[in-house]
């Protein structure tokens, strides 16, 4: 039987180059254009070894079109292993707006250590945490039509796809998975304060070896509706189908109901929300019943949510989340504390808890600080498949050389454990160097 591959996102601090991914100029308009050069020295568990970082970023944005280009490599020499170590992360995104229509695309490659995610990523397996060896790479494409905008009939129609390697890992570790899915919507306004939606997604998992595949199928009638100026309404009814396979293994087919009821009334302060949703996953169907409220404060803001969950085989388990941002002249500050009950692609269930810290204070007009603090424990819901915790502590002081020039210094340690054979592992690096950022606008 395959590795399980559960669909959850690691809310990692990364390595001390971490940020090579280049993030595009947010410009009002026109061609603008970054380049990044860093070098330095990391010192991890007694191996120093030298690093180097390239990054580019293109941007282009008219009144209608915006087109953009990012690559960023980490190149590290020796790795404490005797083999050179590189780290790449490149995107390319296009977008079109017409009078009544838009049309985006996006590509996307990224190749970094096992366990480690960039923040565009929505997906990780668990079990690779387990492993402070090999690389994963993820190569994924999408395409997104939208028509029919401010018109009484309109919609949407998109088409994904997505392939996950690894490589320096056991034979039968984790398995390579390829995933194809499709999407389109209906919209049709009933009148000026109601929407009829009519939608239907489906998507492929396929993996390579002895790991699972599964497909999965969704139809769904919705209804939008504006209740009152500070109140909004929607029901969504569908019915869904979950295919699931492996080699020696007979198919499994579920197929069930599939409800959504969602209220939010806006104040003047931010939202309150109530939302409840029955969904079928591997393990029987699931419910949720979730109350949420935003709130804006004079210096950021402040997110709750309180909920339950349940499925017949597993019974109840709290849901709740807890967010908080506070930004001045000189220190920006972060909390978010959740706990969710979710599901992998292949539909198996787990409880997933973390906890993520961040700080970021100016100390003087050349140097700032920053600190970050995150913790994830995921324990599936399958016999069989250990509890995966991982904690990450970070460290760093950044100090401007000269306009384009900065000195960075940056201490990370990291402790994983599991419930397998595995045991604890503790993983403490230093990193010092420079960096040169090159900006362009014609």
């Amino acid at each position: 039987m395959r590795a399980t591959q559960l669909g959850c996102l690691f809310l990692g601090l990364g390595g001390a180059f971490a940020g090579a991914q280049m993030g595009l100029a947010q410009e009002t308009g026109g061609l603008t254009g970054r380049a990044t050069l860093g070098a330095g020295l990391r010192h991890e568990d007694g191996t120093t070894t030298p690093v180097g970082e390239i990054g580019v970023a293109l941007s282009s944005i008219t009144r209608t079109e915006t087109l953009g280009l990012s690559f960023g490599t980490v190149l590290a020499r020796g790795g404490g292993q005797g083999d050179d170590e590189t780290d790449i992360d490149a995107g390319l995104s296009y977008s079109r707006l017409g009078p009544h229509s838009g049309l985006s695309f996006d590509l996307g490659y990224v190749r970094n250590d096992v366990g480690v995610l960039t923040s565009e990523e929505e997906t990780l397996d668990p079990d690779a945490l387990r492993f402070d060896s090999g690389k994963r790479t993820v190569a994924d494409a999408a395409l997104r039509y939208v028509f029919g905008t401010d018109m009484p009939v309109g919609g949407d129609v998109g088409i994904e796809t997505r392939d996950v390697s690894y490589s320096g890992l056991p034979d039968g570790a984790l398995e390579d998975f390829r995933t194809r899915g499709a999407d389109a919507t209906l919209r049709f306004a009933l009148t000026p304060t109601a929407d009829l939606r009519l939608s239907a997604e489906t998507s492929q998992t396929e993996s390579e070896g002895d790991g699972e595949d599964a497909d999965r199928s969704v139809a769904t009638v919705g209804l939008d509706v504006q209740v009152s100026p500070s109140l909004e309404a929607t029901l969504g009814l569908g019915v869904s189908e979950l295919r699931r396979s492996a080699p020696g293994v007979d198919e499994e087919i579920d197929r069930g109901p599939e409800i959504e009821l969602g209220l939010v009334r806006s104040v003047r302060d931010g939202t309150y929300g109530l939302r409840a949703t029955h969904v079928l996953t591997g393990d029987g169907p699931r419910t949720e019943l979730r109350a949420t409220r935003v709130r804006t404060l004079p210096t950021g803001a402040l997110t709750w949510e309180l909920g339950a969950s349940h499925a017949d085989e597993f019974g109840f388990d709290p849901v709740l989340a807890l967010g908080y941002e506070r930004s001045t002249r000189a220190a920006t500050l972060s909390v978010a504390l959740a706990r969710e009950i979710e599901a992998d692609l292949f539909g198996d269930s787990f409880a997933s808890d973390s906890l993520a810290l961040g700080l970021r204070r100016d100390l003087t007009p050349r140097a700032d600080l920053t600190a970050g603090v995150a913790y994830r424990d995921v324990e599936p819901f399958a016999d069989g498949v250990a509890e995966v915790e991982r904690l990450e502590m970070s460290f760093g002081v950044n100090y401007a050389l000269t306009r384009d020039v900065d000195l960075r210094l940056s201490a990370e340690r990291t402790r994983l454990r599991t419930g397998g054979s595995d045991g604890d592992r503790v993983t403490n690096s230093v990193f010092l160097g420079v960096e040169r950022g090159i900006d362009w606008h014609p």
